[in-house]
């Protein structure tokens, strides 16, 4: 039986209770319930519209009580209570009064239970009734904050081992984040606004990393890191712990496609030194998805991927035989500008100017992006490049992804190096190997 027959049965039960109503015989006295009744029906409504008892399902319960009895009296009682105004007047005060508060804590309770944080729903309401009046007072839903201490470090970590820091929010850091690709390294985790409260060298036993998940920014990025199972003996994917916050977890399952190419899954991780295994969010391509998986075998990453890779195992103290396997991955060649941009484009790319307002217009039925103040259209692209790039100049963005040990990120244009802007050329090239472009952003020159 669905909810709203069990629901129906319910409130057909309380009114046969309180009127000796039956299918097929109405006897509700002469009038309307005198006043008292109204109150004493509508007295347990501010407890159950308290924190405590606040739940969707009851408020829906005393709202359809209290609409039913008003439509009810009205469409069956009309003629015989037109003699007795005052009681009609109350009880169909009362009613719709009911119904307000309801209603109101219905919405209460869909707006603050909704949030992807907890948030305590305080509504609290009370009904002064009278003969002839109904005075009804809804509290608003206030937040309430709750203090919490983060987690202990993970067993096994090393006295000295990791980079510890202490929240300065009220939400906890208890979730583990197991990172073997880029996210080992810090400076990828602070350009996506990641803190760990620790980070610490850890294994994951019985699985091999693997450059075979394609990308959509081939051929600039060819391949990006994943982790299959092997049997075997030895088999292992070293990389860092991370003790997050859920909302860090989900960033990151967003920022990593979304399940629409890594999966996340839960694997036993443990950390340097011994101790117990911790279950720890790690990204793993299903083997399902050969459509993401590259044919034959490994393919070559970039240069830029290898060494935040690099660089993060360094230093997360990742084991020097296993750091040596990472510094001797080979990497593939960038895509060079000189040879993708031809008169034809550069002079399509004079013809028309825009402005920043118009590439960041998102509503206007298009979605361009720009690279160097060459505006390129990207509407009919339908992977993940539409979030990183759509109605955005990512000239500066796309510096801050080439973030290793000769490259600090730059806050400004005027920070960036050679190999900045070697790799702004690359991005550019790639670009404009897959996409047409339309014209420039006005007022903006680049010198190189």
């Amino acid at each position: 039986m669905g909810c709203g027959g069990f629901r129906f049965i319910l409130l057909f039960w309380f009114v046969s209770r309180r009127f000796n109503f039956s299918l097929l015989h109405v006897s509700v006295g002469s009038v309307c319930p005198p006043p008292q009744f109204i109150r004493s029906s509508l007295a347990p409504l501010p407890l159950c519209l308290s924190s405590r008892f606040l739940h969707p399902t009851f408020v829906s319960l005393f709202f359809d009580q209290s609409l039913l009895l008003f439509v009810w009296l009205l469409m069956n009682n009309r003629t015989e209570m037109s003699g007795n105004k005052s009681n009609v007047s109350a009880f169909g005060k009362a009613a719709f009064g009911a119904a307000v508060v309801s209603g109101l804590t219905w919405l209460a309770v869909k707006k603050y239970r909704s949030g992807a944080t907890a948030t305590a729903v305080t509504t609290k309401a009370s009904a002064a009734l009278s003969d002839s009046k109904i005075t009804i007072t809804v509290t608003a839903p206030q937040p309430v904050t709750t203090s919490s201490t983060p987690v202990a470090a993970a067993p096994g970590t090393p006295a000295s081992g990791g980079d510890t820091k202490q929240s300065s929010s009220d939400i906890p850091y208890d979730k583990y984040y197991f990172g073997y690709g880029s996210n080992m390294s810090s400076r990828t985790l602070n350009r996506r606004n990641i803190h760990p409260a620790s980070s610490v060298p850890a294994v994951l036993n019985g699985y091999r990393l693997a450059m075979n998940l394609k990308s959509a920014m081939a051929p600039l990025e060819p391949t990006f890191a994943n982790v299959e199972k092997d049997s075997s003996v030895g088999a292992a994917v070293h990389g860092v712990l991370h003790r997050v916050t859920q909302p860090n977890i989900e960033q990151l399952t967003r920022e990593e496609g979304g399940g629409r190419s890594y999966q996340r899954m839960e694997l036993p991780v443990v950390p340097y030194g011994g101790g117990p295994a911790i279950m720890a969010s790690v990204f793993v391509l299903p083997d399902h998805r050969n459509d993401l998986r590259t044919e034959g075998g490994d393919v070559p990453c970039s240069a830029r991927y290898k060494g935040l890779l690099v660089h993060g195992a360094r230093e997360s103290g990742i084991a020097a035989e296993y750091l040596a396997r990472l510094e001797a991955l080979p990497t593939a060649t960038m895509p060079e500008l000189s040879k993708v941009m031809t008169s034809e484009l550069k002079s399509v790319i004079a013809s028309r100017e825009i402005t920043l307002e118009q590439l960041t217009n998102k509503s206007s039925g298009y979605l361009w992006t720009s690279v160097k103040g060459v505006v390129i259209d990207i509407t009919d692209n339908k992977t993940f490049l539409t979030n990183v790039f759509g109605g955005m100049e990512k000239t500066l963005d796309m510096a801050k992804f080439l973030c290793d040990e000769e490259c600090p990120i730059p806050t400004s244009l005027a920070q960036l190096n050679k190999r900045h802007k070697a790799y702004i050329d690359a991005v550019l090239a790639n670009l404009l190997m897959q996409h047409k472009p339309i014209g420039h952003i006005k007022d903006q020159t680049y010198d190189w």
